[in-house]
């Protein structure tokens, strides 16, 4: 008998909780337990993860929220950082979410993705969802529209829904190439690609396209905006290279939008500007949606993607 999608989700969300209730006993509640390079499986060294988390919060402190809902949050980076800046925090986890947090505005609850509906209330309302990097243990991208459905009834109508640290499936290949490269570093280019081709089927991890999270949100009740941001931390890393934010906010987009200029991303390419480098100048930059070698810089507003428009099932997707 062929198992419900309910019945998958189930034992994936589960065997990942038992992953990373492994980790955290043997590693303790340390912020940066588990965190291993995909490249060299090495763990991520201290100083990139400190730049990796102070991205993190600065983006979502960006959105100004108050009432913020966190889903799987781990081991805390996140709640310690920004509890004193919100009127109040709930915070979600299958794992650690039943160890109460010091802060008074924080409420804790030990709960799934999928398992939001019975642990919130009718009543309860948020301006900012975070789902930082998660979404990669999610089972597939069904489950990810599944969530966002849950959420929605919860939105304040001004809400933003942070979707952070996306491994970007049209990316997949290239970081498996590299990892390939970092095994067999004298290896011909042919067998690079066999080599990456293997470590692309047995990766368990979720990747996703910007179209992928369009799809996703395509679905809701409301017309959606999708800002689709780099890493722009400064650092040539895997977290910087292959991995992105994507944002989405309910609204009509403009009715006209200003000029965009689209150049290569000098973390992936041999020419063109980093992100961080744009940033630096005090530009707004996205991610291009349907080229993951472009930038796009532009005005803040014109860099927001009608959902709609990307959603179509022709574009790139996930896995």
């Amino acid at each position: 008998m062929t198992a419900t999608p309910h019945a998958r989700w189930e034992r994936t969300v589960d065997q990942w909780t038992s992953v990373y209730r492994e980790v955290y006993a043997e590693q303790g509640a340390g912020r940066f337990a588990g965190w291993t390079d995909f490249v060299t499986g090495r763990p991520i060294a201290d100083s990139v993860m400190r730049a990796w988390l102070a991205w993190s919060v600065e983006a979502i402190a960006r959105v100004r929220p108050r009432a913020l809902l966190e889903i799987g949050g781990g081991t805390g980076m996140l709640v310690d950082a920004l509890a004193d800046s919100v009127d109040r925090y709930v915070f979600t986890d299958p794992v650690t979410g039943d160890r109460d947090h010091p802060h008074p505005g924080v409420t804790t609850v030990r709960a799934g993705a999928h398992d939001l509906a019975r642990v919130l209330g009718a009543d309860d309302r948020f301006d900012c969802v975070v789902v930082n990097s998660v979404v990669q243990y999610f089972p597939d991208c069904d489950y990810l529209a599944h969530v966002l459905a849950e959420i929605e009834p919860h939105l304040m109508p001004d809400a933003v829904v942070f979707l952070g640290d996306l491994r970007r499936g049209d990316l997949h290949l290239d970081q498996c190439r590299e990892r390939a490269r970092h095994r067999e570093p004298f290896a011909a280019a042919d067998r690079i690609d066999e080599v990456a081709a293997q470590i692309a089927r047995t990766d368990p991890e979720l990747t996703v396209t910007p179209a992928v999270i369009a799809r996703a949100a395509a679905g809701l009740d409301d017309d959606w905006l999708l800002r689709v941001r780099p890493r722009s931390f400064d650092s040539d890393s895997e977290l910087a290279r292959y991995r992105f934010d994507a944002l989405l906010k309910a609204g009509p987009g403009p009715a006209v939008r200003g000029p965009v200029r689209s150049v290569r991303n000098g973390l992936l390419t041999p020419t063109g500007p980093t992100p961080a480098e744009v940033e630096a100048r005090g530009e707004s930059v996205s991610l291009a949606p349907e080229d993951p070698y472009a930038l796009w810089i532009g005005n803040d507003d014109d860099l927001w993607i009608d959902v709609a428009d990307l959603a179509s099932p022709e574009t790139g997707g996930g896995r």
